[in-house]
């Protein structure tokens, strides 16, 4: 009979497609924000609001997984995570499109 593993709430462990769409996340919205690597404009917005929806856990501390989510940005402070709200005005706005998608 397989053990029944159980956690406190928050501390759920990531499906590894999560965690791995995390980390894509991450380090796509991380290369966007320092200027380094290439990065398709494409899905920066997406990727964005992936990162965002990992705060706003942390902020909510409302889903099973978000204290998981929370060891993954090392215990940011508050006012590390509210860094991300300047960057998602990108994804809720023209901005991206317009500096980027002009056609010349």
């Amino acid at each position: 009979m397989d053990k029944i593993v159980k956690w406190g709430f928050g501390m759920a462990p990531l499906k590894s497609s999560i965690a791995e769409q995390n980390k894509k996340a991450i380090i796509i919205v991380k290369d966007f924000i320092i200027g380094t690597g290439s990065i398709n404009l494409r899905i920066l917005p997406d990727e964005i609001s992936w990162v965002k929806g990992m705060f706003n856990r942390i902020i909510k501390q409302d889903q099973w997984d978000w204290f998981t989510v929370n060891m993954y940005f090392d215990y940011p402070t508050n006012k590390d995570i509210h860094i991300i709200e300047t960057y998602h005005g990108l994804t809720t706005s023209k901005t991206l499109q317009l500096c980027c998608f002009q056609s010349s």
